[in-house]
């Protein structure tokens, strides 16, 4: 959208992302994202972001309750803006892995009192190749074929681990017991 060069857009023109509501109610907890297809690695994003408070009788309420991230990135909450008569502005940097070909840039409002969100000039710069720790996947769970099972001294089971998801990079099982009296592992 265009917010133009109406009184108190202090130069905004053409946001990447807007959120907005009228200026007597705040916005709403949500998280406002953009995906991009980019190559895998560590990204860093840069935007010039501007906040509104919601307008009261009372005044302005503060700025709190506005943070972006990169994919599951570290979050970067918005503090130490430039101050204007109509709201605050900041240029905020944040970087995050991208590991499966898209590039997720979030803003994530959370109990705030600001009324409106423009990011604007999102730059986005791969920083690094992902390592080889980075590129691993890794498990998130194990099912076994067998649960519960009830054996005569001297009987053998087997039982199988799966290990998921699919393409986890180490599928290695290592099984063991606590009293080898009872029972053996090969």
């Amino acid at each position: 959208s265009v917010e133009g060069d109406a009184e108190g857009s202090s130069g905004m023109k053409t946001p990447f992302i807007e959120y907005w509501v009228a200026d007597a109610n705040k916005l709403a907890d949500t998280e406002i994202s953009a995906t991009l297809p980019v190559e895998d690695g560590l990204y860093s994003v840069t935007a010039f972001v501007r906040l509104v408070n919601k307008k009261t009788a009372e005044g302005d309420t503060g700025y709190e309750g506005v943070s972006f991230q990169v994919n599951n990135g570290t979050v970067v909450p918005f503090a130490g803006a430039t101050e204007y008569p109509d709201g605050v502005a900041k240029e905020v940097t944040f970087e995050g892995l991208v590991k499966d070909g898209n590039l997720v840039i979030k803003a994530i409002v959370s109990g705030t009192n600001i009324s409106w969100l423009a990011m604007k000039n999102v730059k986005y710069t791969k920083v690094r190749d992902l390592t080889e720790e980075e590129k691993a996947v890794v498990p998130t769970g194990i099912t076994l074929d067998k649960t519960a099972a009830e054996l005569v001294e001297g009987e053998s089971l087997t039982i199988v681990a799966t290990v998921s998801p699919d393409n986890a990079t180490d599928k290695t099982v290592t099984w063991s017991t606590s009293d080898v009296t009872i029972a053996t592992v090969d």
